[in-house]
């Protein structure tokens, strides 16, 4: 009986101590994604079967979901550190491991998060000639990324400062063709486009990128002279991704809570 209590005893402790070290790397950004994750699957989940394979709410859902695990597993493999030796040792076993979990974003973050946004404004465009310039933008990146990961020339454990160039401008050029279409598209000449939840996803859409674009140009430069200062100029874009985040949680509640779900634009 005492065994099972000193086991029980570790077994708090050690847990204790990795929550402590788990939300003190990034609490207030940490807790904002879990609830929002939480909102967005209960919201998703209030939907009625035909509106959950809507591309309107399922996109949103997708990258709500694809931020909460990436989030979460870059902070397990910062916290663990050995863990990303199955990445290093597997793929890159001569490569400097100086970066640890940056795989984590490049692959997550960095590509498919920014492919899914491509993919949300793409949707939200209602010209196909606009929607086809979309497409062919996200072939293109794609394929140069698959390329020059493949290669070794940009391996995704190291900074891949082509690849955020294409990725990061990508989502800034396709929030531009938005907001063209924005205005030139007969169907927002009747309706208000304050009211609609594809104005604000794009409008962070396009802050969020445009920041992060910034930073990522001179991330090496930073990393090497300035850590700290790297550090802290990502909390801007970390507000950003919360804001943006609000807006898709918030499309997702729309039509459970009547916001504005009869006044939105949405495509098959």
């Amino acid at each position: 009986m005492q065994g099972n209590n000193v086991l029980q005893s570790v077994f708090y402790k050690n847990c204790m101590e990795f929550l402590i070290k788990f939300y003190g790397i990034n609490p207030y950004y940490l807790l904002s994604v879990e609830i929002l994750a939480f909102l967005g699957f209960y919201f998703f989940l209030s939907l009625p079967q035909n509106k959950r394979k809507q591309t309107f709410y399922l996109l949103p859902f997708t990258i709500v979901s694809l931020i909460f695990v990436y989030e979460h597993l870059g902070t397990v493999t910062i916290i663990f550190k050995e863990l990303n030796g199955v990445v290093y040792d597997n793929l890159y076993p001569n490569h400097s491991r100086d970066l640890y979990n940056v795989w984590v974003y490049n692959i997550f973050s960095n590509q498919i998060g920014c492919v899914l946004y491509l993919l949300l404004l793409r949707y939200h465009i209602k010209s196909p000639k606009k929607k086809k310039i979309i497409t062919i933008l996200i072939g293109f990146i794609v394929s140069i990324a698959l390329v020059l990961e493949v290669s070794g020339m940009l391996p995704i454990v190291d900074s891949q400062p082509t690849i955020f160039f294409l990725f990061f401008g990508s989502n800034i050029i396709a929030s531009g063709i938005y907001f063209i279409d924005l205005l030139t598209s007969p169907d927002y000449l009747d309706i208000n486009p304050l009211e609609q939840f594809s104005f604000w996803q794009a409008t962070f859409i396009l802050f969020y990128f445009s920041m992060i674009f910034l930073i990522q140009v001179a991330f090496n430069y930073l990393w090497a002279n300035y850590p700290d200062l790297l550090t802290s100029l990502y909390h801007f874009p970390r507000i950003l991704s919360i804001l943006s985040s609000v807006t898709l949680v918030a499309t997702l509640a729309s039509y459970k809570l009547k916001w504005k779900s009869d006044k939105q634009l949405i495509y098959v």
